[in-house]
C-alpha cells in the first residue's frame, strides 16, 4: 500500500473511532442532563492540508463532513487532529475541549449555520461533564466563529 493510501485509511480509522465516542457520550449526556442533542454542540479540532489548526462547531447529532468543510474553507483537505495534537493546540483535554479560551491564539473557528439558528445551545465549559448554556450568537461576537455548511448528509 502507497504512504498516502496508508494515511488515508488511518485517518478514516480515527474519524470512525472519534464518531463512536462521541456517539456515546452524547447519548449519555442527553438521557442524564434531558437536553436534545441537536442543542449540544460540539467543539472539534481539526487541520487543514499545511498542518494548521481549525476549529468546527458542530450538533451532537450531526456530522462533520471534511471535504464539505475543506470546499467550504478553499482547502485541498482537512482532517481531524491526532488527541495529543488537539490537546497541544486547545491545552484542553479530549472530552473537555471547549471554544472559548483556546492555549493556542488565533485559530479560526467555524460553526454550522444551523447552530445559530437554535435559540439556545449547550457547550462544553472546558473540562469533560461541564456543559454551558449560551445564545449562538455569542459563539460569533466573541468568538468570531464563521458559520459554513460542512455537515454530512444524510445517508
Amino acid at each position: 500500500m502507497r504512504d498516502s493510501e496508508d494515511h488515508a485509511v488511518r485517518a478514516g480509522d480515527r474519524l470512525e473511532r472519534h464518531k463512536r465516542r462521541w456517539a456515546l457520550l452524547l447519548c449519555a449526556l442527553g438521557i442524564g442532563l434531558g437536553i436534545d442533542e441537536h442543542r449540544i454542540v460540539k467543539t472539534i479540532v481539526l487541520k487543514n492540508g499545511a498542518g494548521r489548526p481549525l476549529i468546527m462547531l458542530m450538533h451532537g447529532d450531526r456530522e462533520i463532513s471534511t471535504k464539505a468543510l475543506a470546499r467550504a474553507l478553499g482547502e485541498k483537505s482537512v482532517e481531524l487532529c491526532e488527541r495529543a495534537e488537539a490537546e497541544r493546540h486547545s491545552g484542553y483535554h479530549c472530552g473537555g475541549t471547549s471554544p472559548f479560551g483556546f492555549r493556542r491564539p488565533g485559530v479560526p473557528v467555524y460553526v454550522q449555520r444551523s447552530v445559530l439558528d437554535l435559540d439556545w445551545i449547550a457547550i462544553n465549559g472546558g473540562q469533560r461533564g461541564l456543559f454551558v448554556r449560551i445564545a449562538p450568537a455569542l459563539l460569533t461576537s466573541i468568538l468570531g466563529a464563521r458559520p459554513l455548511d460542512a455537515e454530512q448528509a444524510a445517508p
